[in-house]
């Protein structure tokens, strides 16, 4: 275990466990490194390099505002010492391993190609898709809205890498209630939203989510006037006025 710092001086948390053949593991949001405990522990045992990281923003790695971001992520697992064994052929992980070092034997079992099997601990392990149910929970947890924003486009993020045959399963599952009816009118927003882009009907959790007063979270006139201009139509149902801008850049 260690911490390097990169060059924007976020300290990122890594695992380095074994010798030989590295194996990169790198996980979605907003699990750690830890998430990848039984898989490092296989992968060490049978003679590879295991290492893992706490992506920035999580864990036990710094929690910039900046640099949450793919390109961002890549330089920080570039930063890692391991990089500079420029003769080693690393493979990399995300989220699950290639098949030439590790084989699925069922449901909840793994196992390096001619080696003993290994049972996870927990099926999040599985895939590492995250629902919008999931991020009601993790809103539901925020300290401040600007943290809630900073998971909704994280979510975003990682929606957005999914094959599009798995896409519209991430919005099935209806999420608690965050506490907050403008949260909960958002998330179904966000569910029509994205389900319409697979030209599918919203699920059927959305329907009764709406506020009674629009809710603009933009934070000038100029920004509030382009939300009630440009907010796409589930929005616009729910209440809740985001800008197509702001989705954008999300």
């Amino acid at each position: 275990m260690g911490t390097i710092t990169t060059t924007d001086g976020t300290e990122i948390f890594y695992k380095d466990w074994g010798s030989g053949q590295p194996v990169v593991f790198s996980h979605g949001w907003p699990l750690t490194a830890d998430a990848w405990d039984d898989q490092l522990f296989l992968v060490a045992s049978n003679g590879y390099r295991a290492i893992a990281h706490d992506r920035r923003g999580g864990g036990r790695s710094g929690q910039p505002w900046t640099g949450n971001d793919l390109d961002t992520y890549a330089d920080d697992l570039a930063a890692h010492p391991r990089n500079k064994q420029e003769e080693q052929d690393d493979r990399s992980a995300w989220p699950w391993l290639p098949g030439s070092i590790l084989e699925q034997c069922g449901p909840d079992e793994w196992r390096v190609r001619g080696g003993p099997r290994a049972s996870m601990l927990d099926g999040r392990h599985r895939t590492g898709q995250m629902t919008i149910a999931d991020l009601a929970r993790h809103l539901s947890r925020a300290a401040d809205d600007r943290t809630r924003w900073k998971l909704v486009w994280e979510f975003l993020e990682e929606y957005r890498w999914e094959p599009g045959d798995v896409q519209p399963s991430l919005l099935v599952d209806e999420p608690l209630l965050v506490g907050d009816e403008r949260w909960d009118a958002l998330l179904a927003a966000l569910a029509e939203h994205l389900a319409a882009q697979h030209d599918l009907a919203p699920p059927a959790w959305t329907e009764l989510r709406v506020l009674r007063q629009p809710w603009f979270p933009a934070e000038t006139q100029v920004q509030r006037a382009d939300a009630l201009a440009r907010a796409p139509a589930a929005f616009r149902k729910h209440g809740a006025y985001l800008s197509a801008t702001d989705l954008e850049a999300a």
